[in-house]
């Protein structure tokens, strides 16, 4: 779900200056049971995987370059699909009637899995960075985000079925780097920072910000209980269960964070089940959570006796 990464961040998560591991492994995690699942290791090694998508019981993953794969649930196989034409960096995906919309660097582009073929549906109306991208009632919508030298308070929605973009009610104040689902109806929105001060510093957002598309305006929610890196590259989010889960990596636990929006409160869960990353991506499905790629320093590779082959060890 996210793309950057420092030197600042890795000593944050790893207490350490050496550089992590990029993660080929997808692993499962089940947040109402405290369940961790190791489901394969990737051949593909995705450098900054920003961004998942599900569609058809097919999980796509894309980096911040033209590479993209998928992983098949049903086999377990890994496979590339077709180059990503035209493309830049920090891209944000998501599925949409069996079909994979991909937002970035100023371009909305349509891969359609049975054709294995993309195709560009021009521009976007700001060549947005860092932003929030969700589905809702069959409309696409971008939060938030960044251009050059600043960060947006703006929203974004595309109508796929009449193939244009529309603005909506502003953010109550800026915001980049910030994660955006859809649940019940709504929008909500967590995290994001904006910059204050002459030094420019990053504050980032501490409550939870809720959309109602009939208002079309937003209200703020419970605060959230966590704190986030200033790099933003440490958490993600999605949608399950009729619960908004956030899970953020910290130096030494992960934190599963549950919104209920019926009982308007957080849940906390602290777990050493799942590998901390950095710049990972994630998506849900069947009640689950599905973590690929970034960078991690919880596991190791050696060895196998016999063998040129490796295994994976972890250590989370």
């Amino acid at each position: 779900m996210k793309h950057v990464f420092s030197l600042g961040l890795l000593v944050l998560l790893c207490g350490c200056p050496l550089p992590p591991t990029i993660c080929p492994v997808l692993e499962t995690y089940d947040p109402a049971a405290d369940v961790r699942r190791v489901r394969s290791e990737s051949p593909f090694k995705l450098w900054n995987p920003t961004t998942m998508a599900e569609a058809g019981k097919i999980l796509y993953v894309f980096s911040s370059s033209k590479a993209a794969k998928k992983y098949d649930l049903k086999t377990g196989r890994w496979s590339p699909v077709a180059t990503i034409p035209e493309y830049g960096t920090d891209p944000r995906a998501c599925a949409l009637g069996g079909k994979i919309y991909l937002v970035g660097d100023g371009r909305l582009l349509l891969y359609d899995p049975a054709a294995n073929a993309w195709t560009n549906l021009g521009e976007t109306p700001v060549k947005f960075a860092a932003f929030g991208l969700t589905v809702l009632d069959g409309t696409i919508y971008v939060v938030g985000g960044s251009v050059p030298g600043s960060e947006l308070a703006t929203m974004y929605c595309f109508d796929p079925a009449e193939g244009r973009w529309s603005r909506k009610a502003d953010l109550p104040g800026k915001r980049s780097d910030l994660v955006a689902e859809a649940l019940d109806g709504k929008i909500y929105a967590v995290g994001g920072y904006h910059r204050v001060g002459e030094k420019k510093e990053r504050r980032y957002g501490d409550e939870i910000l809720v959309y109602d598309p009939m208002q079309d305006a937003w209200t703020e929610g419970p605060a959230f209980p966590d704190t986030f890196s200033r790099w933003g590259a440490n958490y993600a989010s999605a949608a399950i269960g009729g619960k908004l889960y956030v899970i953020v990596h910290k130096e030494d636990t992960t934190n599963v964070h549950a919104f209920d929006p019926d009982a308007g409160s957080w849940q906390t869960r602290s777990t050493r089940k799942i590998l901390r990353r950095t710049s990972f991506g994630c998506a849900p499905r069947d009640g689950k959570l599905f973590f690929y790629g970034g960078l991690s320093r919880d596991y190791e590779t050696e060895d196998i006796p016999g063998s040129d082959r490796k295994r994976i060890v972890f250590k989370p």
